[in-house]
């Protein structure tokens, strides 16, 4: 706990707080700003002497003045980024949040019916300009393979994107959170669909 805040009070506005957030009791608005905070690594600056009053009825008036005692009462940067693991109070939840019927063969199941609506179809694939260079003509080459590379990669990419929202539960995802999984996972996703043609 942090030094003078009250049992049952925010160490960081002193508003009413039940429990303890990112290793410091605080009330729901403080949480609320420090995991904001720190998810879209906000930078903000003080327009007064960097000491602003931070309580219940002054909170929102400076966001530096906020975030600095947030991190001076002892709230943890690093347990935002796998908050999203774990339950409200920081247990991991007792049941899965997944539909009743959601087993594994109906998961794989709808990845297969994804991949299948997915995969365009023969006529509509053009590898017949993705052809051998010929090695006399390097210079002029290389730029025309690295396009030919980077168109191929462009229209996967458009593919892949097109599967991954017929997945069961993934629209239902942030789109931050879809973007993220789908770059994280391109290169794989990539070369599946090479190895696939």
């Amino acid at each position: 706990r942090s030094p003078g805040a009250g049992e049952g009070r925010c160490a960081v506005c002193g508003d009413n707080a039940s429990c303890q957030h990112y290793g410091v009791r605080t009330c729901e608005g403080c949480k609320g700003f420090f995991k904001r905070t720190v998810q879209k690594n906000a930078k903000y600056i003080c327009l007064a002497n960097k000491d602003c009053p931070v309580d219940k009825r002054r909170r929102n008036r400076c966001q530096f003045c906020r975030f600095q005692k947030c991190l001076a009462v002892g709230m943890v940067k690093e347990v935002v980024r796998t908050d999203s693991l774990k339950g409200r109070r920081g247990r991991l939840p007792s049941k899965p949040k997944q539909p009743p019927d959601a087993s594994p063969v109906s998961l794989i199941t709808s990845l297969v019916r994804a991949h299948i609506d997915s995969v365009p179809s023969a006529t509509k694939l053009d590898y017949s300009k993705f052809q051998e260079s010929v090695p006399c003509q390097f210079e002029k080459e290389d730029s025309v393979d690295v396009q030919q590379f980077y168109d191929l990669l462009t229209g996967s990419m458009d593919v892949i994107r097109k599967w991954a929202e017929k997945i069961q539960g993934f629209t239902e995802l942030p789109k931050e959170d879809q973007d993220l999984l789908l770059e994280s996972a391109f290169l794989e996703l990539f070369i599946l669909r090479l190895a696939y043609r």
